[in-house]
């Protein structure tokens, strides 16, 4: 549910587009600006100083920029390190160049821009709810691999920890975690914690013959096993992006009944911190509760 958006910079120089930054984009709203900062808000400030709009106006939108530089952790900005991996190797001269080079890597599910001679959308579209724009409430898919994951894989590119948080969330047999676990491999994803309540005999010699292969070195697994009722939703989180899912994330064949389909919404902010905060303090008060696997 987690889009990677592209926004030319030089429609900062409309306020609307400013307004539109500022409320649409950030971890509730499932929409982030990819770009590297520094060089995005360069030429943003650039085409907000040539514009027409007013004095204070300027004002506004050049402050907030300032701003956006300034905190490196900065909520709607950022640049995955894939795509910032890319951007070192073929260097930065423009937006324009740049968003070309990137949509041939891993396409943006959106790109913003007033700029007719690229693929993309404008603020009009946009209001008129384009569909690469529009994040839907929730997300009613089926339990199945290709689904999960089609909702599951944006949150790596925006994401390095990875936490799966389910109280049902099984390790033996569990084909959405390989598939997990081999995105993840190619993503970038550093660290990933399993959360669950299901207990598990011989749980290095599951991990050893189902996982282990997927894997490389620079890729760590937690196993964490709470109490029954610690957890009640289902959740898949990373630092920047959160999803949670009514039934939990879990891979079932069609028997014709309403509970086919999963319904997968993003998840809030303060809950996203509270469920993660509690994650953290119980694996600090009861560390022999989390394994490491690999």
């Amino acid at each position: 549910m987690y889009k990677e958006i592209a926004l030319d910079p030089h429609c900062m120089a409309e306020f609307h587009y400013y307004a539109l930054l500022k409320s649409a984009f950030g971890f509730e709203n499932g929409r982030y600006v990819i770009a590297p900062t520094k060089d995005w808000v360069r030429e943003a400030y650039k085409s907000v100083k040539a514009s027409n709009i007013s004095p204070n106006k300027q004002k506004s939108v050049t402050n907030f920029l300032n701003k956006v530089q300034r905190d490196k952790s900065n909520t709607l900005i950022f640049l995955p390190r894939d795509r910032t991996n890319l951007t070192i190797q073929n260097g930065y001269t423009n937006w324009a160049e740049w968003v070309s080079t990137q949509q041939f890597f891993r396409p943006f599910s959106a790109v913003v821009s007033e700029n007719t001679r690229t693929s993309s959308i404008n603020y009009e579209q946009i209001i008129d709810g384009n569909e690469s724009w529009v994040i839907p409430p929730t997300l009613w898919i089926d339990k199945s691999v290709r689904d999960i994951m089609a909702v599951v894989e944006p949150l790596f590119h925006v994401g390095k920890d990875l936490i799966i948080a389910d109280p049902y969330f099984k390790l033996p047999g569990n084909t959405l975690l390989k598939a997990l676990l081999e995105n993840a491999k190619l993503s970038g994803v550093s660290k990933v914690t399993i959360v669950t309540s299901m207990e598990c005999s011989n749980l290095l010699g599951v991990f050893e013959r189902e996982y282990k292969t997927l894997l490389n070195e620079k890729i760590k697994i937690h196993y964490v096993r709470v109490p029954n009722g610690f957890i009640h939703d289902r959740y898949v989180f990373t630092d920047k992006a959160a999803i949670k899912a009514g039934q939990g994330f879990v891979v079932a064949p069609e028997k014709g009944l309403q509970s086919d389909h999963l319904s997968i919404s993003l998840c809030g902010l303060e809950e996203y911190k509270d469920t993660r905060t509690r994650i953290e303090q119980y694996q600090q008060q009861k560390p022999e509760s989390c394994q490491l696997l690999g």
